[in-house]
């Protein structure tokens, strides 16, 4: 999968629910973001119109439309299904 980290733009102190605190977490650039990149949450990916956060509990991934697809930790399985644009 591509390296997302040129897409980094910094970090922010963020309030993650998971853990009831402030975190500081990165900040992705969306509109930088591309085909097969994958994340990690916490994280936060802006867009000029949008903020994602992506809680500690989820991943995400950018897929063939460039859409954003959050997944919950441990569902791997929906990678493929996700780079391919298809529902599983």
């Amino acid at each position: 999968a591509p390296d997302p980290s040129a897409t980094l733009k910094g970090e922010r102190a963020a309030y993650i629910p998971d853990d009831r605190k402030f975190r500081t977490i990165p900040v992705y650039d969306g509109h930088q973001m591309r085909h097969g990149h994958h994340l990690a949450g916490p994280a936060i990916i802006e867009q000029i119109t949008t903020t994602i956060f992506v809680g500690d509990s989820f991943n995400c991934l950018v897929d063939k439309f460039g859409s954003f697809a959050l997944y919950k930790k441990g569902r791997d399985d929906l990678i493929a299904s996700a780079l391919n644009g298809v529902q599983p």
